[in-house]
């Protein structure tokens, strides 16, 4: 779509005579709708100038967080789900899946949004070691299309059996050079009464799982920074 319109664009400028609006597709005059009506040769250079930033902003577009429409986006915040989690032989592994779909501004096909995504976190260490606590830890995201950011983890406690993770999830985006950052901060125990439990096999190995149903696990999360809102977007709003 851009280049087409940038092709448009090109025989826009190499007219000598006029502006040669009335050549140009539909295609273009709708996407410069904003471009005075008075199409004289002594409006050809602003009207340029507009033509370029609406191709300016169209690209951005095409890089930036994707479009919903109304009815696809979530207003409220559901609880973070962790789907999977086991720990054996000096390794913990977590699935956790941020299940909202956020809404940020008003874009020509609808909204752009930070999408809903999974993300795998893992932690190994040595056999005479403890689990790594107190170290921030970046998870990987499940899947090829871009969260626009990431979770991370912090592990706390005393051993496999009795462990504390406090989770981030950090998002960052740009859409038409309005900022918005969303940090959302929550924990999760992993212990007896949260019905994380341990089982043994005949040979002495053992595992933790949460057993009994707790899958997906419900996680509250609180959003801890907001920056950029579609009150301050100079194109889209609310």
């Amino acid at each position: 779509m851009i280049v087409s319109l940038a092709l448009e664009v090109l025989k826009y400028i190499t007219s000598k005579q006029h502006c040669l609006y009335s050549t140009i597709t539909p295609k273009l005059r709708t996407a410069v709708s904003t471009v005075s009506t008075k199409h004289t040769d002594k409006g050809c250079l602003h009207n340029l100038n507009m033509l370029f930033t609406t191709l300016f902003l169209l690209a951005g577009l095409a890089s930036a967080a994707p479009a919903l429409d109304a009815r696809q986006v979530t207003t409220e915040f559901a609880p973070w789900e962790i789907t999977a989690a086991s720990s054996a032989r000096r390794a913990l592994d977590i699935t956790i899946k941020q299940p909202n779909t956020i809404r940020l501004q008003r874009v020509p096909r609808g909204y752009a949004v930070l999408p809903s995504f999974e993300a795998d976190c893992a932690w190994t260490w040595e056999q005479s070691g403890s689990p790594p606590f107190g170290v921030e830890t970046l998870c990987t995201t499940v899947g090829e299309n871009s969260a626009y950011g990431n979770f991370t983890a912090t592990l706390s406690g005393t051993d496999q059996g009795d462990l504390k993770a406090d989770i981030k999830e950090t998002r960052e985006v740009t859409i038409f050079q309005q900022q918005y950052v969303r940090v959302f901060e929550g924990e999760q125990a992993f212990n007896e009464e949260s019905g994380w439990k341990v089982r043994c096999g005949a040979g002495g190995a053992c595992n933790w799982a949460f057993r009994g149903g707790e899958l997906p696990v419900k996680v509250k999360q609180e959003l801890t920074t907001s920056v950029g809102s579609c009150e301050e977007a100079t194109v889209g709003g609310c």
